[in-house]
C-alpha cells in the first residue's frame, strides 16, 4: 500500500504515512477510514506550542511538585498534563501505539526541563546573583542555550509530518485522541 498523497510505501503496521502524516485508511472490518483519520492525525504546530505552554504554566502553578506528580501518574498513558487537558496522546512513529515507558518519559520530561530552565535561569540570576558581570556567564548562557534548544524544537512542530525536534530524537508523533479537536 503507498500514501494516496505523496506515493510514499507503507511502512509495517503504520497507520498514517510516516512523510506527509496523512493516515492510511483501516484495515479491519469494524473501524471506517474517517476514525482511523480522527485518531492518529498528528497534532498541529500551533497546538504542540501551546501545549507546551499549558504545561510550563501549570508547572508554576503548581511550583513544580503537582505538576512532577502529576505527570508520573499519567506516564504510562503516553500523557503530560497539558496533553491529558487537551486530550492528546504520545504515540510511536512508526506502528501508532504507545512508546516503551523509558521514551515517554525522557521525550516527555525534557522539553518541560528546558522550559522551566529557561524561564527560571533569568528569574534565579536576578535574585540570587550578587557577583560582578563576568561570573554571570556561565547561568545566562546555559539560558539562552536551553531558550535557543526550544525555540528549534517548537519551530519542528511547524514542518510537514507535524513533529517536533524531540519526537524526531525519540521516534514518536502526538496525535490527537477520540475527543480531542483537531
Amino acid at each position: 500500500m503507498v500514501c494516496q498523497n505523496c506515493g510514499v510505501p507503507k511502512a509495517p503496521m503504520a497507520t498514517f504515512c510516516l512523510k506527509c502524516g496523512l493516515p492510511f485508511a483501516a484495515e479491519s472490518a469494524g473501524s471506517t477510514p474517517t476514525q482511523v483519520y480522527f485518531q492518529m492525525l498528528p497534532v498541529t504546530g500551533s497546538r504542540r506550542f501551546w501545549s507546551l505552554m499549558l504545561d510550563v504554566l501549570l508547572f508554576w502553578l503548581t511550583l513544580g511538585i503537582g505538576w512532577f506528580i502529576w505527570a508520573l501518574i499519567l506516564l504510562p498513558k503516553a500523557q503530560t498534563p497539558a496533553k491529558q487537558i487537551l486530550d492528546y496522546v504520545l504515540v510511536d512513529h512508526k506502528t501508532g501505539k504507545r512508546p516503551a515507558l523509558w521514551r515517554v518519559a525522557l521525550r516527555q520530561f525534557i522539553p518541560v526541563a528546558l522550559a522551566v530552565f529557561t524561564f527560571f535561569g533569568p528569574l534565579y540570576v536576578i535574585t540570587y546573583t550578587h557577583e560582578v558581570a563576568e561570573d554571570l556567564t556561565v547561568p545566562i548562557g546555559g539560558t539562552l542555550v536551553s531558550a535557543l534548544l526550544l525555540l528549534i524544537d517548537a519551530l519542528f512542530a511547524f514542518s510537514r509530518q507535524r513533529r517536533r525536534l524531540f519526537d524526531y530524537v525519540f521516534n514518536t508523533s502526538v496525535v490527537a485522541g477520540q475527543d480531542a479537536p483537531l
